[in-house]
């Protein structure tokens, strides 16, 4: 029994990067069967770059190996309308980028984040293939890819750039830096990719939930840094005071000046060295021990009363050529990694030269046993004529009872007796 082509039907576009387009989509099944998901394509000028197909490809496989409640799951890698596209389960949310468009985020909602955050990257940073450490790093942690959904859950997106060890890996990068550039650790810039960077990431961001601005691009220098990190840190303890009052008193919640536990561990995320930065495993636990001593509101509290109203307010995007489409999964055999499953590509026909390759010599020899065949058969028949005999007659015959007339050599006009004369076998040359 053939299975049913899976049909996705495409609602709308969530978000357009460099690479990819990520869509909000229903998965079409038998008897009736959907699903929300979100899809990410590649753009069609990109569709063929094979560096960035490599890479959606080991996104995919990554996501396949590190399974986390804050990590978005991967159900399937496919091609729709001829482009590799990857199925992701769908969270109805937005980005942190959106929510801080409103200001801050109040202090324990948004130490929950981090919390949670961390706790994601502890999982990918620990994250194994068959029991050898992956070394897996994000490498582009920002607000636009943590999502906030309506019931507080909070999801990690965007592996695209993430390095990682695996068997199965295609893409290589060497000496490449890639990521955002406003959100970069400090040894990021001399190519070196390390856990520390995504803390150092997640700290800016813990920053910018807390005072509503980023904390802007890293210094090359480790004074110049220590300078900015101090003045941020100012910003949060004092909130009234400073450049960021502007974007504070955008917030329609009410402003909280940061505790100095929360500055230090700041102050201790934003290290200059990476060595001096605490695990994502310690980032983790120290949130969470100090989420309670917070002021309300809750995360889901307040998410299931801020994301409504943020997803009523994002604006349609009408002018995709692909919004209200269908498009259909090709045939194509689908294998499971680690409980994702993964479209196999289908395997290459042969290639032409294997198949004529076989047919050329075989075609050579035909040819030669026929040419052969002819050769004899000529050969024998002038020698026969030379002999004054009738070739036909030169086979025996296969009924002995009954033996067929032979001619012979002496031509007469008599009849001849029943016996057939013996006669010399025309001698041939032996085929080569």
């Amino acid at each position: 029994m053939v299975a049913e082509a899976r049909r996705y039907r495409i609602i709308e576009q969530l978000g357009k990067g460099g690479f990819g387009t990520v869509y909000r989509a229903e998965l079409l099944g038998a008897g009736g069967f959907r699903r929300p998901v979100a899809l990410k394509i590649l753009n069609a000028d990109v569709a063929g770059n094979e560096d960035i197909v490599c890479r959606l490809r080991d996104e995919a496989r990554m996501l396949g190996l590190v399974r986390h409640p804050s990590i978005v799951h991967a159900d399937a890698l496919i091609q729709l309308d001829g482009r590799w596209t990857l199925v992701l389960e769908h969270v109805p949310g937005v980005g942190l980028n959106e929510i801080m468009k409103q200001g801050p985020i109040p202090l324990r909602c948004a130490v929950e984040i981090a919390g949670r955050v961390a706790d994601a990257l502890h999982t990918a940073h620990k994250a194994t293939d068959g029991g050898r450490p992956m070394n897996l790093v994000h490498r582009d942690l920002k607000p636009g890819n943590i999502v906030l959904g309506p019931s507080g859950e909070v999801k990690l997106l965007d592996f695209g750039v993430a390095r990682a060890e695996f068997d199965t890996r295609e893409a290589h990068t060497q000496s490449v830096i890639l990521g955002s550039a406003d959100y970069m650790a400090p040894e990021r810039w001399d190519c070196r990719d390390l856990p520390a960077g995504d803390v150092f990431s997640l700290g800016e961001v813990l920053y910018e939930c807390l005072s509503g601005v980023p904390f802007g691009r890293t210094l090359p220098a480790p004074e110049g840094h220590e300078v900015r990190l101090d003045a941020a840190l100012e910003r949060l303890a004092h909130p009234e005071s400073g450049e960021s009052g502007t974007a504070i008193r955008a917030s329609k919640e009410p402003l909280t000046a940061a505790p100095d536990v929360l500055l230090d561990l700041i102050a201790a995320m934003l290290a200059y060295a990476p060595e001096d930065r605490p695990t994502a495993r310690e980032v983790e636990a120290f949130c969470r021990d100090l989420v309670p001593a917070l002021p309300v509101p809750w995360l889901r509290d307040w998410a299931e009363r801020e994301i409504p109203r943020v997803l009523a307010e994002r604006p349609t995007r009408s002018d995709d050529p692909l919004s209200g489409v269908t498009l259909v999964e090709p045939s194509g055999t689908m294998e499971v990694v680690d409980g994702s499953a993964i479209l196999a590509e289908p395997p290459p026909p042969a290639p032409p030269e294997r198949t004529s390759r076989w047919l050329v010599p075989l075609a050579f020899l035909l040819g030669l046993t026929v040419i052969v065949a002819v050769g004899s058969l000529a050969l024998t028949a002038l020698r026969s004529q030379q002999a004054g005999l009738d070739v036909t007659t030169l086979t025996a015959p296969e009924d002995h009872e009954q033996p067929a007339p032979v001619a012979s050599a002496q031509p007469s006009t008599a009849p001849k007796p029943a016996q057939a004369p013996a006669v010399q076998p025309v001698q041939t040359a032996p085929p080569p």
